[in-house]
């Protein structure tokens, strides 16, 4: 997972790692998780996002850090409302980072079709003949008819730059 020249991909900052963590009863998983929030927010300061597919609870160690901010955590079946209706797209999309606009933050219970908001946006810097950023835009249709203007296209977190790694246990 990581080679000699930096910090491993899984907690060097970027958005969208994501580690799938499964297992029978009792064989660890809660406990890697746990060393691994620990870790990632001790070298880093990183917070550790944990997608739980489950219905069962959490262990007392897993407890402790989401009530101190090091882990947050979303149960992905409170989405579709007990039907699993959308139990697809909430897989695929919290496999790519994102995250629910509400959450209850100790539980990890959301609403029932809650909107859900991906890890960044792309957004556009509006460059001037000097080469400065005048401001930013979401489309470039925003800039008008102006030739001398250009865009840049940039990536925007859409929320805490602390984010760090997800975790999706199942078993």
């Amino acid at each position: 997972m990581s080679d000699t020249n930096g910090p491993s991909n899984l907690v060097s900052g970027e958005v969208n790692n994501t580690t799938l963590v499964m297992g029978i009863t009792t064989s660890g998983k809660s406990s890697l998780i746990a060393t691994m929030a620990e870790y990632a927010w001790k070298k880093y300061q990183r917070t550790t996002f944990l997608y739980t597919c489950d219905g069962g609870g959490y262990p007392t160690r897993i407890q402790a850090l989401i009530k101190l901010g090091i882990i947050k955590v979303w149960r992905l079946r409170t989405r579709s409302g007990g039907d699993d209706s959308l139990a697809l797209e909430t897989t695929i999309k919290a496999s790519k980072g994102w995250w629910p606009a509400r959450i209850e933050a100790l539980t990890g219970v959301t609403e029932p079709n809650v909107t859900l908001v991906p890890p960044s946006l792309s957004v556009f810097n509006v460059i001037n003949q000097a080469g400065e950023v005048v401001k930013t835009v979401r489309t470039p249709g925003e800039i008008g008819a102006d030739p001398t203007l250009k865009l840049k296209q940039v990536w925007k977190p859409t929320r805490d730059s602390n984010r760090g790694v997800s975790w999706c246990s199942k078993g």
